[in-house]
């Protein structure tokens, strides 16, 4: 096979990999969605227990943060069935949007050490380091901000 074949069949098999849905062939969470949306209105963050949604899916809000808009977002975990994703949705204009998912396999504490950071999946991080305007909220904050309707008074 010459280079400039070798070469295309790599970028073809990046971007089968790229566009492929989830293994059972949903796509992962993109853009809106209302389930999500308004548990991430509502819930405050947590570091254990999850928040079962209607559609038989459990969200865990991880932390609540501003972006360099102005924006808040929210990271969270998603189980769906057997698929883990970790994520970041930010609130604009009164809307939950996903901006980043990635698949994450989630482990119980009890199953396993993972030394600090293990569980980051850069996709997600990355977004974090490039888009947060500050450190997250704490609990206290956090939980007015969801009172007031997410109405900043900063």
């Amino acid at each position: 096979m010459s280079w400039p074949a070798a070469l295309a069949a790599s970028v073809v098999a990046a971007l089968a990999l790229l566009l492929v849905p989830g293994e059972d062939g949903r796509q992962p969470l993109t853009g809106s969605d209302a389930l999500l949306a308004g548990a991430l209105e509502s819930e405050p963050s947590r570091a254990d227990g999850w928040v079962a949604l209607a559609d038989g899916r459990a969200l865990q809000p991880v932390l609540t943060f501003p972006d360099r808009d102005g924006n808040w977002c929210r990271e969270f975990l998603l189980r769906d069935g057997d698929q883990d994703w970790r994520g970041v949705a930010c609130r604009e204009a009164g809307r939950w949007e996903t901006q980043v998912v990635a698949r994450e396999t989630f482990l119980a504490a009890e199953e396993a050490y993972r030394p600090a950071g293990a569980g980051d999946n850069d996709k997600v991080a990355g977004f974090i380091t490039r888009n947060a305007a500050d450190i997250a909220l704490g609990a206290s904050d956090e939980q007015a901000l969801i009172t007031s309707g997410w109405q900043d008074a900063r």
